[in-house]
């Protein structure tokens, strides 16, 4: 943790605008995720249900091979939902800690009372998070929620291209 509280402008600039990308990104990647694991999940029910049915029109092998990259598609979205979590947290936290470094705070005392009020799993996360960042970096509160969206992102998009590939298998498994 630095003791440096001064930024540069370009450092504020750089913060504020990553800040902003990564809120608006977070929110609408869930709400797309979100969407797309409730249509692939009706779809799945629908094939279910009517099992007897779609066996007499689609070959096994393709319904069994859309079924793995059903899997994979809602896993990887599972995954993405899961990761705004932290992503929305920590970029609270570092709109928090923008404001934070004007006051003169001592670190190390900051440090100990914040893991005072975590419980041990996150404590640790925290100690080590601490540790692992450079004493010099301004920008460090805000490089790992903007770096677990972009996660985020190519999860979404790892679900939308199983999604894809699901109706493409199934549509090349259908009995002519």
């Amino acid at each position: 943790m630095t003791s440096d509280t001064s930024l540069t402008k370009e450092e504020i600039a750089a913060w504020r605008l990553s800040s902003l990308a990564t809120a608006g990104v977070a929110g609408e990647l869930a709400k797309f995720s979100g969407w797309l694991m409730t249509a692939l999940g009706a779809a799945l029910t629908f094939f279910v249900a009517n099992y007897d049915s779609v066996s007499a029109l689609i070959r096994i092998s393709h319904l069994r091979f859309a079924l793995f990259l059903f899997s994979g598609s809602m896993l990887a979205g599972l995954i993405a939902l899961w990761l705004t979590i932290p992503v929305k947290a920590g970029l609270a936290f570092s709109t928090e800690a923008l404001d934070l470094r004007s006051q003169d705070l001592d670190p190390q005392a900051f440090a100990s009372a914040f893991s005072s009020l975590l419980i041990a799993p996150y404590r640790r996360l925290f100690k080590w998070r601490l540790s692992s960042a450079k004493a010099i970096d301004a920008l460090s509160p805000i490089r790992s929620p903007a770096k677990l969206s972009q996660y985020l992102a190519l999860l979404v998009i790892i679900q939308y291209l199983g999604a894809i590939a699901v109706v493409i298998t199934l549509a090349i498994g259908v009995k002519v």
